[in-house]
């Protein structure tokens, strides 16, 4: 007969969830994974040029970059050993799998 293990979730209230578009990482030498979830996206402007046009309608807007096109926020980092990034492998395939199922294989996310 099987052994069941019951397990209670505790969510602290400091619980944060993260958005992630990108993640960086590898193996370190004590061969641990490490990965570090980031999220993309265009820079918001040190300052703004607001242009008006003679009756004070807003024509255009100058923003200062200082010449970047992306900003790079690291949202979080995650160590784990290589059997927990093989469960993680798994875990990540079997989501996959799923999401295809119901998108028919839809890449654009539209069923």
């Amino acid at each position: 007969m099987d052994k069941q293990l019951k397990v209670k979730f505790h969510i602290p209230d400091n619980h944060k969830l993260h958005f992630s578009t990108s993640v960086w990482g590898g193996v370190s030498n004590n061969g641990m994974v490490e990965m570090h979830f980031m999220h993309d996206r265009p820079p918001l402007p040190k300052k703004e040029t607001v242009i008006l046009d003679e009756a004070g309608k807003v024509k255009g807007n100058k923003g200062d970059t200082a010449g970047y096109q992306l900003v790079r926020t690291v949202q979080t980092g995650v160590v784990m050993d290589i059997d927990a990034a093989k469960g993680l492998v798994v875990w990540l395939n079997d989501k996959i799998e799923k999401w295809e199922e119901v998108n028919n294989g839809n890449d654009d996310g539209k069923p």
